[in-house]
């Protein structure tokens, strides 16, 4: 069935076909360097970075936390990227990864 209909929306269903895709080839490309895929929702790695999947605010206390940490961050796709690069690099250098505040 495609994703399209599942979704009961028009372009949506592209904007799907096109994320499993590029799953599919990022998993291509890491397995044979045995480089370890992680897949995680928005909760998980809001709840990594911030000890909260589910914030009242998500956007601004995301921004907030990264501000907190000393991240000078312009909008909400900063902290966003900042917040999943914390959560990546806790599975690739978890030593030396960022604690999150309390």
């Amino acid at each position: 069935m495609p994703s399209g209909a599942m979704l009961g929306a028009g372009n949506a269903s592209h904007t799907v076909d096109f994320a499993w895709m590029l799953c599919g080839a990022v998993g291509a490309i890491c397995g044979p360097y045995s480089v370890r895929m992680v897949r995680a929702n928005v909760q998980r790695v809001r709840k990594s970075f911030t000890g909260q999947g589910r914030p009242p605010d998500p956007k601004k206390f995301i921004a907030a936390h990264c501000r907190m940490l000393g991240f000078e961050v312009t909008d909400h796709n900063a902290a966003d990227a900042i917040a999943l690069w914390h959560f990546q690099s806790g599975y690739i250098f978890g030593e030396l990864a960022l604690a999150r505040a309390p």
